[in-house]
C-alpha cells in the first residue's frame, strides 16, 4: 500500500465531524467544491449530519480512507476502529508536537501497525489529487485552482498553502503534504509520482530525507525518465 491507495479511494469518511469541528466543515468543503466522485460519510457520537453530510455514531461500515479529525487523545482508538472496520489509508492532520504527537508516537505506530494501514500525516494537511478529485485536504485549495502536470510534495504544510492559493501560476497533478512521515514518507511519495502517468515535474520542499537509498533511487528513476525533479 502507498499513494495509490489513497488516489484510487471510493469513499472517504471523516472521524469526528462535526458542525463545531473546522478540520472537518474545510475537508467537508473541499471535497464538494471538487466534486469528489464517491461517497462521504461523518463519523461522530452525535451523528448529525455536517453540511449535508450523513454522519454515524461509529465506523461500522467500511470506507476506503479516512481523514482523522480528531485530537491526540482519541487518536489511537480511532486508528484501531478504523483498521477493524476495514478501513486501508488514513490522513492525520494533527497530532503534532504541539498536540501530545510526541506522548502517544510509540502507541500510535503500535496501533497504525496492527492496523495494517497507509498513512498520510500525522501533523500534515493532506493531499489533493486534481485530476481525480480526490482531495481529503484540510487546508486551502482555490476555487480556480487548475490539475495539470506539476506534483508537489512538501515536509511542510505552510509550503503546501502557499503553493495552493498560486492557482494563476501552476496546474498541479497532485498536492501532497507528507508531514511527520508515520507512514507516506518523501522517497515514496516521490517514486510515485515520477512513475505517474499525469505528472511531468515534481517539486519537493525537503527539511531531511529519512530514507537516503529509496530517495536516490526514485531520482534516477525521474531522471530515466525525463522528469524533472
Amino acid at each position: 500500500m502507498g499513494l495509490q491507495s489513497f488516489v484510487a479511494a471510493r469513499s472517504i469518511g471523516i472521524v469526528g465531524a462535526s458542525p463545531r469541528n473546522v478540520i472537518a466543515r474545510i475537508t467537508i468543503d473541499n471535497l464538494r467544491r471538487w466534486r469528489y466522485p464517491g461517497r462521504v460519510l461523518g463519523v461522530h457520537p452525535s451523528a448529525k449530519p455536517v453540511d449535508g453530510v450523513e454522519c454515524v455514531p461509529s465506523l461500522d461500515r467500511p470506507v476506503d480512507l479516512c481523514v482523522m479529525a480528531v485530537g491526540a487523545g482519541n487518536l489511537v482508538p480511532a486508528v484501531r476502529q478504523a483498521g477493524a472496520a476495514g478501513v486501508r489509508a488514513l490522513v492525520i492532520p494533527g497530532a503534532g508536537a504541539n498536540e501530545g504527537g510526541r506522548e502517544i508516537e510509540p502507541e500510535l505506530r503500535a496501533a497504525v501497525a496492527q492496523a495494517g494501514v497507509a498513512v498520510v500525516g500525522p501533523n500534515c494537511m493532506g493531499l489533493a489529487s486534481l485530476h481525480q478529485r480526490v482531495v481529503p485536504y484540510v487546508g486551502t485549495l482555490d476555487p480556480d485552482l487548475q490539475p495539470g502536470s506539476v506534483a508537489l510534495v512538501s515536509q511542510s504544510g505552510s509550503v503546501c498553502e502557499m503553493f495552493t492559493t498560486l492557482p494563476w501560476r501552476i496546474g498541479f497533478s497532485h498536492v501532497v503534504s507528507v508531514g511527520n512521515e508515520l507512514g507516506v514518507d518523501l522517497a515514496e511519495a516521490l517514486r510515485f509520482l515520477v512513475d505517474d502517468e499525469l505528472t511531468r515535474t515534481v517539486a519537493l520542499f525537503v527539511e531531511g530525507v529519512r530514507r537516503p537509498e529509496p530517495f536516490r533511487q526514485a531520482l534516477l528513476r525521474a531522471a530515466e525518465l525525463g522528469k524533472a525533479v
